[in-house]
């Protein structure tokens, strides 16, 4: 039996529960940590666990008796606490203290479950733009299509316009005029000089600085960038780079004709046949983008108004997540969160508190948000929804390898989650259109809130990344599409699900 003393609501979305505990019960938790501990210490003249619990007890002394009572009696009573409280938890709670021992009296805090309280969403109107496609658009995706299929070759002369350069190179940032000591490991890339310049990364002009450079030789340099620049981190900041050239080729690019055309897609005539295809693409893709637009404004518009209470828990959960997602990302350039916070001159806990901490709490806004919506919608995967992430999981499977088949195991169950969860977000997307647009009427069955709660979905959790590795450029200097790109727009769709 136990008996709550206590219970009482904090301020951080948890509860203080004061848990007492029957004599007998707490007697008998002791005579088990006894006999436990009786088996793991050695008492001349017995057996491992065959010593007097008397001889045990004088042996290891009362306190370590009832340091594993109480361990023991939480692992199996915890439920029962939380059920007599009449609590649900949100996370894994903790004990706070021992109030006395005669009798048994335990403080715990439990982390209560968010709670996301909607607005009047329903009456939020968006106007979704139109999917227009520009020439100018069509010439610039045929363009990149001729550039995917052009040849380089490797010349012995500096770089000048059109030509490709692989390079390596280091940054760091500058503090006063010295030199930096310490400079980041050396990054791969690649840039088609004069191809989109505005695009490149680590910023914009960057192959500029290669201009007249040959393979094997090296130049350096200071940029400094805006107090506008999309990282923090680097706003207003002079950072100086160093860029060893590896090597350089010119780019022979085809002619766009029509033979071209039907070596590359066999189900194409004629450049006219790309035309209208390219078209048809660029407007799916146009629609995704106006789609996932109109979602996001209406997920800004719906968070400014609802509330949300939860543990802090949660918040510290996905701090640890997002830090594991900057260590992946900076392992893709050489570094680690310490070298990156050194070379950037941040303090841990600053970087923490000013970076991250906001960043988690949008991420875990974003998708209490959503799984809150989807409920309040009811929001249900459909037959057809389902059998489509199975297929699409079972066709992604029967491409790899034999070996990497066998060794997936229960990623299989995680990554048909994920999809599921995506398919989910992509109906709430639809949901939210239609209520933008004046053409979704809350019917009851919404209104009572019944429905699937999917914990991992989300909608632009990209935007919440924090990650501060440039994207590597490939040789146009722009994202290249796939030679197939152009068959099917369903693509484009898979994305914004994603």
């Amino acid at each position: 039996m136990v008996n709550i003393i206590e219970k009482t609501q904090r301020d951080d979305h948890q509860v203080y529960i004061v848990a007492e505990f029957e004599p007998e019960v707490w007697e008998d938790y002791k005579r088990k940590a006894t006999k436990r501990l009786g088996e793991r210490v050695r008492i001349p003249g017995f057996r491992p666990g065959k010593a007097p619990l008397e001889m045990v007890r004088r042996t290891v002394g009362n306190e370590a008796i009832e340091e594993l009572a109480i361990e023991m009696l939480i692992d199996d009573k915890y439920g029962d606490v939380l059920m007599t409280a009449e609590v649900t938890p949100g996370a894994p709670g903790r004990l706070d203290s021992i109030l006395s021992r005669e009798p048994l009296r335990l403080a715990f805090v439990v982390p209560l479950e968010p709670v996301v309280e909607l607005g009047d969403y329903h009456n939020i109107r968006i106007e979704s733009q139109a999917a227009t496609v520009s020439e100018e658009e069509i010439e610039e995706y045929i363009q990149n299509i001729l550039l995917a299929n052009a040849v380089a070759e490797p010349v012995e002369r500096p770089a000048q316009d059109g030509d490709v350069v692989y390079v390596k190179y280091q940054w760091a940032i500058l503090e006063g005029e010295e030199t930096p000591s310490t400079f980041s490991e050396p990054e791969a890339s690649e840039y088609l000089i004069g191809r989109k310049p505005e695009t490149e990364r680590p910023f914009p002009g960057f192959s500029t600085y290669l201009i007249g450079l040959a393979a094997d030789q090296e130049t350096s340099f200071v940029h400094e960038f805006p107090e506008n620049w999309e990282d923090e981190n680097l706003r207003g900041k002079k950072v100086m780079y160093r860029v060893m050239v590896q090597s350089v080729k010119k780019l022979n690019v085809p002619e766009l004709t029509d033979e071209f055309i039907q070596s590359v897609f066999p189900d194409l005539n004629s450049v006219d046949d790309l035309r209208k295809r390219v078209r048809t693409v660029l407007e799916a893709s146009h629609r995704a983008e106006a789609d996932n637009e109109l979602a996001e404004q209406m997920l800004n518009r719906i968070r400014e108004q609802a509330t949300f209470k939860y543990p802090p828990q949660l918040v510290d959960e996905e701090i640890s997540r997002q830090l594991a997602r900057w260590e992946s990302e900076l392992r893709n350039y050489g570094l680690n969160l310490e070298s990156y916070l050194r070379i950037t001159n941040k303090d841990p806990q600053t970087f923490i508190n000013e970076t991250v901490r906001p960043a988690a709490i949008q991420s875990l806004e974003r998708r209490l948000l959503v799984d809150k919506l989807i409920q309040q919608e009811n929001i249900q995967l459909s037959q057809e929804a389902y059998q489509r992430a199975v297929e699409s999981l079972v066709g992604d499977i029967s491409r790899l390898p034999k070996r990497e088949q066998k060794r997936l195991g229960n990623r299989i169950s995680i990554e048909l989650e994920r999809r599921l969860s995506n398919e989910m977000v992509g109906e709430l997307i639809e949901r939210l259109k239609a209520i933008a647009s004046g053409q979704f009427e809350k019917s009851e069955a919404q209104a009572s809130g019944e429905g699937t709660l999917t914990p991992e979905s989300s909608v632009g959790e990209t935007q919440t990344d924090t990650s501060p590795a440039p994207e590597t450029e490939g040789a146009t200097g722009t994202d290249k599409p796939e030679t197939d790109a152009v068959e099917s727009s369903s693509d484009v769709r898979k994305k914004s699900e994603s």
